[in-house]
């Protein structure tokens, strides 16, 4: 980002010293093989190249409104599944509930740290914004949408 303003800083005084040489030949003393010299619609196109916008990924307002459409969405465009989400036997999930009943301090050990593993995801970061719904009308009413 700032590669992009220092560059847009040097074409725009370029843009300046090209409007007022416009008029002025060049130098016919001038080596052959110097520096091209740049007509203001060259050094305009650089700007407006730079100032273009990239367009990477995308946004999504108002989906996912829960965790469960999150994961549908994740596993519609990736295919993945967390662990946690994968469907357990009979037998291993049965199991788990007695062992909770039957020894309580499996997740009370010493080493037990209660760190969660980071898993590989779709997303790259999820935004949450605690706004009430007065202030989301406010923001929102002056929006126009093009049909």
């Amino acid at each position: 980002m700032r590669q992009n303003l220092v560059k847009e800083k040097e074409l725009l005084e370029q843009l300046e010293e090209a409007k007022q040489n416009e008029g002025v030949d060049a130098d016919p003393k001038a080596k052959k093989g110097a520096k091209a010299v740049k007509t203001p619609a060259d050094i305009q196109s650089e700007i407006d190249a730079l100032l273009r916008p990239e367009v990477n990924g995308w946004v999504l307002i108002d989906f996912p409104r829960n965790i469960n459409q999150a994961k549908l969405m994740e596993n519609a465009f990736t295919g993945y599944t967390s662990v946690t989400d994968v469907p357990k036997a009979f037998e291993k999930a049965n199991f788990e509930v007695w062992t909770k009943l039957v020894d309580p301090e499996c997740s009370t050990k010493p080493d037990y740290t209660g760190d969660i593993e980071s898993q590989n995801s779709l997303f790259d970061a999820v935004f949450m914004l605690s706004i009430s719904k007065a202030e989301c009308f406010r923001r929102a009413q002056g929006r126009q949408i093009d049909s």
